[in-house]
């Protein structure tokens, strides 16, 4: 699939843009964004092809820490279960906003499982 660049300041609808996204991540391929800070690459992190190309594409080895992108700090609980108190105040004060946390990942019931090895 050839890149398409789309200028969200030349669209009347961003939901457009947001549903050209999807189709995109769910045909497996990339998606580069402005955040509040730099430019993001996104791929379907249940779709370990995806996963390889965006590696590929950031020129880092499997096995490199990969951000995984939530909506909201109880869908993290389903990804780590054991989060802390701390953790888990910091991300509902935070999110959404421009907030990383790197959590361990030892519950073995967590979502995290389901992922691809290149994203766990």
């Amino acid at each position: 699939m050839p890149a398409r660049v789309i200028d969200i300041r030349r669209v009347e609808d961003l939901r457009d843009v947001v549903h050209q996204a999807v189709e995109v991540l769910t045909a497996g391929q990339l998606v580069a964004f402005p955040t509040e800070t730099v430019y993001g690459v996104a791929a379907r992190a249940l779709d370990a092809g995806a996963v390889r190309r965006l590696l590929e594409a950031k020129g880092r080895r499997a096995g490199h820490a990969l951000t995984l992108a939530l909506y909201s700090a109880a869908q993290a609980r389903d990804y780590v279960p054991d989060m802390s108190r701390l953790a888990q105040r910091l991300a509902r004060r935070c999110w959404p906003g421009p907030v990383t946390l790197v959590l361990p990942d030892s519950h073995p019931e967590g979502l995290s499982r389901r992922l691809p090895p290149e994203v766990q």
